[in-house]
């Protein structure tokens, strides 16, 4: 490639070398589509020709053997004659599988034989939140006219190669794809581009990445629920834990109230069997009682008395002073029922004092009367 490019620069300012009036746009062009489809196209456009002169004839037809030669080399090759221009088109292209074989070709387009890059060099990492390229060469053609050449030209010759130069472009330009938050998570095409200098060493370096947000979405989603889950398994767990503090609690307060109950050495009040019997005949009695007064508040038509909010505090009132009266009742009982076993025992045992001295005196007695005898 780097010898047609030279020679196609060399005859074509000497052709236009009589007319003085041309000037040149080289351009290259590559890229990776959004489809995986590799290009490299090269573009030599000439400008402002003399439509009439000879040397356009020349130019045109030595054009036209380049295209020729470079569709020998799989180009696909096309010669644009437009008003003052020609403009000869040739290009490589490859559809690939994934665009890690992409990248490979497009690699591959710019490191053959027939390429102008040097030192082409290209990374390409697939992870899972995203892609990573980077491709970076150099173009050198600061000696497109050695010594060789311009000692076979007169001085005016080369004068005019070197306006040819000065009034010319040469630039590359790479489209490659490209995402990030701005994008939406849309893939799109990022343009590169960059000057190459005639009379120096052109380097260049494109970067770029393409993220996986359908990836990292998945991935916040499972974390999400992830977060959801373990924050369930703590409510549970705290409640559990609270459950089993309240039921620990209830247990340890029973067992004080039992304990402090036995310290103080209080025990239920036991009725004996006529008074379970009284109290079940009073209880008898207060129902048919009850239900003698409902069914004679029936007959005559009376309704329930409703009490207002006042009577039924006085109500309440009562029935707690009843049972703090009661209450009180039970106490005492239970206290002279504590009193009358006390004394009940006292008796006994003094009961059993007297006995035991009778039973002393009388044995002495007999003791005595034997003795007389």
């Amino acid at each position: 490639m780097k010898r047609f490019l030279k020679f196609a620069l060399i005859i074509s300012a000497f052709v236009l070398s009589l007319a003085l009036a041309g000037c040149g746009d080289i351009s290259i062009d590559g890229g990776i589509t959004a489809e995986n489809t590799v290009s490299l196209k090269y573009t030599l456009a000439f400008n402002d020709l003399d439509r009439d002169s000879d040397n356009y004839t020349e130019l045109k037809d030595y054009l036209d053997e380049l295209k020729d030669n470079w569709e020998d080399m799989d180009f696909e090759s096309k010669l644009v004659k437009e008003d003052n221009s020609l403009i000869l088109e040739c290009t490589m292209s490859q559809e690939c599988e994934s665009r890690e074989q992409a990248f490979e070709a497009l690699y591959g387009f710019m490191t053959n034989e027939i390429s102008v890059f040097d030192n082409v060099e290209y990374s390409y990492v697939q992870g899972f939140y995203q892609e990573d390229y980077t491709i970076s060469g150099k173009i050198d053609i600061s000696d497109i006219v050695d010594s060789s050449i311009t000692s076979k030209y007169p001085a005016h010759i080369m004068s005019s190669i070197d306006e040819f130069y000065k009034n010319s472009t040469f630039e590359i330009s790479f489209s490659l794809p490209y995402n990030d938050s701005d994008t939406t998570g849309e893939v799109v095409q990022k343009a590169f581009s960059k000057e190459v200098s005639f009379d120096n060493q052109t380097e260049f370096e494109f970067t770029g990445i393409i993220k996986n947000f359908e990836n990292a979405e998945h991935e916040r989603q499972i974390n999400s629920e992830k977060a959801d889950y373990e924050k369930k398994i703590l409510i549970s767990a705290i409640a559990s834990a609270v459950l089993l503090i309240a039921l620990l609690v209830i247990i340890i307060l029973k067992v004080k109230k039992g304990k402090k109950q036995k310290e103080e050495g209080e025990e239920p009040v036991k009725l004996t069997a006529e008074e379970k019997a009284q109290k079940k005949e009073e209880a008898k009695a207060a129902k048919a009682k009850a239900k003698e007064e409902k069914a004679k508040a029936k007959e005559e038509g009376e309704e329930p008395v409703k009490l207002t909010a006042e009577e039924k505090a006085q109500k309440k009132e009562e029935a707690k002073a009843a049972k703090a009266k009661a209450k009180e009742e039970k106490a005492k009982a239970k206290e002279e029922a504590n009193a009358a076993k006390a004394k009940a025992k006292e008796e006994k045992a003094k009961a059993e004092a007297e006995a035991e001295k009778a039973k002393a005196e009388a044995e002495k007695a007999a003791a005595e009367e034997k003795t007389e005898e």
